[in-house]
């Protein structure tokens, strides 16, 4: 990664010790402060993302969910009433915070293994 040619600017303000572990980190692995910033950060924000537009469904659930996708009933007002309640959901990152997901984050990815 470098940082030649940057198209804009990022400050952040953080504790002297925090900034000297970090520098420590960067220069463990061989990179400068700002390549090793830019890489964790952009991983990190990558992993979020995909935590926000992912569903993940144990193979029973994803079973119930496919088979409920080619039933030719129609949804009743129940099921409408919650649909539009996932819409407005909030995804919730590691650290607690809570910032909106993607419309339609309900149909995301659909694997095998984990739980809903």
């Amino acid at each position: 990664m470098s940082s030649a040619n940057p198209t804009t600017r990022l400050e952040v303000r953080i504790a002297p010790e925090l900034k000297a572990t970090i520098e420590r980190a960067a220069a463990a692995l061989g990179l400068t402060l700002t390549d090793y910033s830019i890489s964790r950060l952009v991983e990190n924000a990558r992993a979020d993302l995909k935590q926000c537009e992912s569903v993940v469904l144990s193979d029973r659930d994803r079973d119930l969910f496919l088979t409920l996708l080619s039933s030719d009933e129609q949804p009743n007002e129940a099921m409408k009433r919650a649909a539009g309640k996932v819409q407005g959901q909030a995804c919730l990152a590691n650290a607690g915070e809570s910032r909106p997901c993607r419309p339609g984050m309900i149909a995301g990815r659909l694997t095998a293994g984990s739980s809903l």
